[in-house]
């Protein structure tokens, strides 16, 4: 599957240059340069980068660049999504928002999310050689299924270790058939896997989903309650 990074650059290219190495970019996949207004320091991050990607081997024309005005944000959000929608019709959205200004960075975020496509963020963190990278299967749970079924099945198996698909439906009082296709959904988000005797057990961020799932849908409750 091809990919479409949405890089956020400021006035040196070091964390665009990072993020398209440290994935292994290919040639065919699609960059968009996002910056704030245009001036002579971000036009040279700019330059660095372009002349870094095509000795890559990503042609310039797979590379586009959008200059967003945060004095009008609602307008630069539609450009972005515009944008989005053109270029990357095919495949998954990559997010590196850790390069430039952080309201272009929430621009980028917002646009993404209201893309509707498979997101993943991978940021680079400043001063350290790990990158912050967080799943399309977490921010699709946040987005929608907190206080869902999935959320439910989820806080049930990080509540009961060890448990059966045939346990889950009986404490949740669902159909075991409809237990294990969402156990298999959750699979393909990262959320579960198998282990011994070949039983769900939940991933790192399956436990924060259903950790979240918790926290806000008894906080959910206790302001429909009050």
């Amino acid at each position: 599957m091809e990919r479409c990074f949405i890089i956020n650059i400021g006035f040196h290219a070091d964390v665009g240059l990072r993020r398209i190495t440290d994935s292994s970019i290919k040639p065919g996949e699609k960059i968009i340069l996002i910056s704030g207004p245009e001036n002579p320091s971000s036009g040279k991050a700019l330059s660095e980068f372009k002349l870094f990607a095509t000795k890559a081997g990503i042609k310039e024309s797979d590379i586009k660049v959008l200059h967003l005005d945060l004095d009008k944000p609602w307008e630069s959000a539609v450009k972005l999504a515009d944008l989005i929608s053109k270029e990357c019709s095919e495949g998954e959205l990559v997010l590196e928002l850790g390069g430039g200004m952080r309201g272009t960075a929430v621009l980028i975020l917002l646009s993404a999310i209201a893309s509707g496509k498979r997101v993943s963020i991978e940021t680079t963190i400043e001063g350290s050689p790990q990158s912050l990278r967080i799943p399309w299967g977490f921010l699709r749970f946040v987005i929608s299924g907190i206080g869902s079924r999935d959320g439910d099945i989820l806080e049930a198996l990080y509540n009961n270790r060890g448990s059966t698909p045939k346990d889950i439906s009986r404490i949740l009082n669902i159909g075991e058939k409809t237990v294990v296709n969402r156990i298999t959904k959750l699979k393909k988000m990262g959320f579960i896997e198998k282990r011994g005797r070949g039983l769900p057990s939940l991933t790192p961020w399956g436990e924060a989903a259903a950790m979240l799932n918790s926290i806000l849908k008894d906080r959910k409750e206790k302001q429909i309650e009050s």
